[in-house]
C-alpha cells in the first residue's frame, strides 16, 4: 500500500469544507431572500387593498343620487361597512381606529325616513351641531365622508 501524501488528504478536507460552506450560505440566503419576498407581499396586499378600498369610495361617490340620498344610505351603509374592515386589517392600528371612528360618525347620521316629520328638522339640525357644517345638501356631506375615508385610508 502507498501511503497518500499530507496535501491530498488536506485537499479533500478543504474540498469538504468548501462544499458545506457553500450548502450552509445557500440554506441562510434562501432564509433571507424568503423573508425579504415576504415582506414584499405584505406591502403588495396592503397597497392592493387600499387601492381596493379606495376605487369603492370613490364608485359610491360618483353614484351619490341627486335625489333619494336616505335610500342609498341606508343600501350602501352595510357594503360600506364591510369594505371598512376589510381594509382595516391591512391598515395601522392608529389609522383603522380613525377609519373607525369616522365610521362611527357616518353611522351615527339619522336618515329622513327613520323619523317622523315633527323629528325631521331637529335631527338634521342636531345633525349640524354635531359635526359643526351648516347648511350643506346631504349629498354634499355624504361626498364630505366618502372623502374623508379615503384620504384615511390612502395613509
Amino acid at each position: 500500500m502507498i501511503p497518500h501524501p499530507i496535501c491530498v488528504i488536506m485537499g479533500c478536507m478543504t474540498s469538504i469544507f468548501i462544499s458545506m460552506l457553500g450548502i450552509a450560505i445557500s440554506i441562510a440566503g434562501w432564509f433571507v431572500v424568503h423573508g425579504l419576498a415576504k415582506k414584499r407581499d405584505e406591502q403588495t396586499r396592503t397597497v392592493a387593498a387600499k387601492i381596493e378600498f379606495r376605487l369603492f369610495v370613490s364608485i359610491l361617490t360618483g353614484n351619490i343620487p341627486a335625489r333619494d340620498i336616505d335610500s342609498f344610505y341606508n343600501e350602501t351603509k352595510p357594503e360600506l361597512k364591510n369594505a371598512i374592515v376589510k381594509v382595516g386589517l391591512f391598515l395601522k392600528k392608529q389609522t383603522a381606529a380613525r377609519l373607525n371612528d369616522l365610521w362611527g360618525k357616518y353611522d351615527a347620521i339619522i336618515p329622513h325616513t327613520e323619523l317622523s316629520n315633527e323629528q325631521e328638522t331637529g335631527a338634521l339640525a342636531n345633525f349640524d351641531k354635531k359635526f359643526d357644517e351648516n347648511h350643506i345638501k346631504p349629498s354634499e356631506k355624504l361626498k364630505d365622508f366618502f372623502e374623508m375615508f379615503s384620504a384615511i385610508a390612502s395613509e
